[in-house]
């Protein structure tokens, strides 16, 4: 009862700041996708006259400079498999994930996914799945608190009944999500070179 409730007196007071705020269409319903129940993120990219040897170089070198060792990164950050012959890399990721950051306050969690690159000669899948937070309430142990994405960033989960705002007790978490997915598929998008397939993607573009 006592974590329950220093979590929510957390998460309201954070959200209360924005809460007369209008939320922006990318927050809103789909934002998430569940794929047989589980919260996946992915983005296919077409490179163009690049072999998959040469496509997962480049991958893995963006996996391990800036999200492995990312200036956020935590030290579970890891790649987990490099497979050149079946074109494949996967990394889990541990990051602190910041919802407000000041210099006299802060709320922030770490952020923990599966990183999985599949290439193909002149394309590349990118796959962001198994997500989960762990909150610190307060200093004491027995006050952290850890969330799966499935049941706290879903649409179910972190969106108001009408679907027109975010939730205020998971609405943050959500946001924080889709922001730092957006900035990964940038920055690997920007790394191969490459042309967002859209008609393949699950998450629309914004």
């Amino acid at each position: 009862m006592r974590k329950l409730t220093l979590l929510l007196v957390a998460l309201a007071t954070t959200l209360a700041l924005t809460a007369a705020k209008p939320v922006e269409k990318k927050y809103l319903a789909g934002a998430v996708p569940e794929v047989d129940g589980q919260v996946i993120f992915q983005k296919t990219y077409t490179v163009p006259g690049k072999p998959a040897a040469d496509i997962l170089a480049l991958a893995q070198s963006y996996v391990q400079s800036q999200l492995v060792e990312g200036p956020e990164h935590g030290n579970q950050a890891r790649i987990t498999e490099i497979s050149p012959d079946a074109g494949v890399l996967a990394a889990s990721i541990q990051e602190t994930l910041w919802f407000l950051r000041k210099p006299m306050r802060s709320d922030f969690c770490q952020f923990y996914y599966q990183v999985v690159c599949e290439a193909k000669d002149g394309q590349l899948m990118l796959t962001l799945r198994n997500l989960r937070y762990v909150y610190e309430l307060t200093e004491r142990a027995e006050d952290i608190a850890t969330f799966r994405a499935e049941e706290w960033i879903t649409d179910k989960e972190a969106l108001s009944k009408n679907g027109t705002k975010l939730a205020r007790m998971t609405g943050k978490f959500r946001k924080a999500t889709i922001d730092r997915k957006d900035d990964i598929v940038q920055g690997l998008g920007q790394a191969l070179g490459a042309t967002p397939q859209a008609k393949t993607v699950i998450v629309e573009e914004y």
